[in-house]
Order: C-alpha cells, then sequence, then structure tokens
C-alpha cells in the first residue's frame, strides 16, 4: 500500500506532539518548567514558522533618524545648504506671479513643528493652556466651547486666504470674510502693516528640513520695509505686547528660518536672516509686529534644537 507523503508528514508531526509531557504544563509547582524555546519548536512544527507581514516591517522601519545633540547645534541657522541633486525643478513650482507655493506632500513622514511643539511644550505653558481652556469651557460650557475652537479654526483660515489674496493681487476681496465679525475685524487689525510688507517670495508654502526631519507650512517669506523676513500670522483676543506673551509662536517661526535655508528647493531666496510673528487682533486693535533680532533668533534655535531631540527621545 502507497502512503501519502504529505500524511506521512503529517503523521511524524503528530507523534512528536504527543510525546510531550503534559503535566509540565501543568500549573502545579511540583510540575516540571518546560523552556519557552521548547514550546516554541512545537509551535513551530504544529503551526509553521511564524511570518511577520510587511505592515509591521514597514513600521518597524519608520523610526526617526538620530541625530546627536552636538551634531545638531553644528547645523546653523543661517547657513544655506547646497544640493545640486536636487531633481525638482524650482521655478516649476512658481505660478505666473513668480511667489513660491509648493505644497505639503501627503505622503509627508516628517513630524510637523506644531507636533513637535505641541508634544514638548514646558509646564507653565501647558498649564496657562489649561487653564485657558477650564475657563472658556466654564464661561461657554463644553459644546460652546467646541464651537469656539471651531469657528477660531475657520477665521484663522480666512484670514490667511484673505492675506494670501491681497500680497497676490493687491486687491482687498471680500469673499473670503464670509459675512464674519471677527474675520472683517481681522482685516481692520492689519490694515494698517500691509503697505510695510513687499516684495513676496513664498506663500503658504510647505518646507522639509533634510537634516533634521521636520516639516512645516510657511506662512509668509517678504519683505518688511527693507529686510526679507519669514513671515508668521497668528490671531489673538488678547493683547501680545511682549515676545514672552508669544509662548512658542518664536519658536514656530525660527524652526521654519532653519528650514528654509536648509530645504534645497528654497536656495534661490539665499540666506535668509530675519523673522518676525505677527499678531492680528479679534477685537480689530491695530496688529503688532514682533521682528526677532539675529541675536535672538540664535538663542531661539538653540531652544528648537532642544525641544527636538526632547521630542526623539519622548517618541523612541
Amino acid at each position: 500500500m502507497t502512503i501519502c507523503p504529505m500524511f506521512s508528514c503529517r503523521r511524524h508531526i503528530v507523534n512528536q506532539l504527543t510525546a510531550i509531557n503534559h503535566r509540565s504544563y501543568s500549573s502545579d509547582r511540583g510540575s516540571r518548567w518546560v523552556p519557552q524555546k521548547t514550546l516554541y519548536h512545537h509551535s513551530k512544527l504544529q503551526f509553521g514558522p511564524i511570518v511577520r507581514s510587511k505592515a509591521q516591517d514597514r513600521k518597524a522601519k519608520r523610526k526617526p533618524v538620530k541625530i546627536s545633540t552636538s551634531e545638531s547645534e553644528s547645523l546653523s541657522l543661517f547657513d544655506r545648504t547646497e544640493n545640486s541633486g536636487v531633481s525638482e525643478d524650482i521655478n516649476t513650482r512658481r505660478g505666473e506671479d513668480s511667489v513660491l507655493r509648493i505644497p505639503l506632500s501627503r505622503t509627508e513622514s516628517a513630524p510637523s513643528v506644531s507636533k513637535i511643539l505641541k508634544e514638548t511644550m514646558d509646564q507653565e505653558s501647558r498649564a496657562a493652556l489649561q487653564a485657558w481652556e477650564q475657563r472658556k469651557v466654564m464661561e461657554l460650557g463644553v459644546e460652546g466651547f467646541s464651537q469656539l475652537k471651531k469657528e477660531t479654526f475657520q477665521r484663522g483660515h480666512a484670514i490667511h486666504s484673505w492675506l494670501e489674496h491681497y500680497l497676490l493681487t493687491g486687491e482687498r476681496s471680500r469673499s473670503e470674510l464670509h459675512g464674519d465679525d471677527v474675520t472683517e475685524r481681522h482685516v481692520q487689525s492689519v490694515t494698517h502693516l500691509l503697505d510695510k510688507v513687499s516684495d513676496v517670495k513664498v506663500l503658504e508654502s510647505a518646507t522639509v528640513h533634510p537634516q533634521l526631519n521636520y516639516c512645516g507650512v510657511v506662512d509668509c517669506v517678504a519683505k518688511i520695509g527693507s529686510t526679507l523676513c519669514v513671515i508668521d500670522w497668528k490671531t489673538s483676543e488678547r493683547t501680545k505686547p511682549t515676545l514672552k506673551s508669544l509662548y512658542d509662536n518664536p519658536l514656530q517661526v525660527v524652526a521654519y528660518l532653519g528650514s528654509l535655508n536648509a530645504d534645497p528647493r528654497y536656495a534661490s531666496l539665499g540666506r535668509l536672516e530675519a523673522a518676525a510673528v505677527v499678531v492680528i487682533y479679534n477685537s480689530g486693535y491695530p496688529a503688532v509686529i514682533h521682528k526677532l533680532s539675529k541675536n535672538r533668533l540664535q538663542q531661539l534655535w538653540s531652544t528648537w534644537l532642544k525641544r527636538l531631540q526632547l521630542f526623539r527621545k519622548l517618541n523612541s
């Protein structure tokens, strides 16, 4: 009689498994301990070897690039990184208006500046944010506070769109305002500054730092007076007269400045050495420009690098 090879192999495995001393799996203290390696061997006989899925392999490889503190500190904020191997022609990303606007890739895996700052916020800033949220919940209720956050996001988007349209065309359109009183007051707040902004180079454009592996979307690069600056627009219901009152906003703009100088797609801008945070008020009160000196930017860059290192440590 001919025996099927597959049946013979299966019978061989079953014989090995039945040879296991089943008392060794008992939880009684007197039972003999079976090493994990032995259990793994018999599981392999019964079910075959463990095969890792491709998804697991991809996830395992998605570890952030580790750069030591000394290496990151050696990356200058103001040095322009040259890269002749960039395959993408920067001019193809410019419109007829010659303003650079690069969309953020949906496949971009680098963490955003906003995410890094949020996850590494110091206790003082976190406590201030929580206190503000608690006051608003007491004042508006949970649903009212949720609606406030939604409206704040929409208004921020609206004033950014309005500014983008104005800086591209010089026209003060009302289509982006959507009849919202607060957005109308945002326009009123920022209008007196617009004559000081000229020679726009970048609007709502994505950047990725090739060495430090973080990304962000830059609001604007333009001249304020005669100085080419990285500009970040912020809206606020409260006055922000000092840099301290801006919390992490200066760190955000200095992170963008460092990334633009390192990103070869922005090589045509030359070396950027200035940045500013423009605070636009919900009340219509005249907006304020917080210009950051070169020394202050260098200090902020060192702080940003420490926050970046902390983020990597928390997510390693």
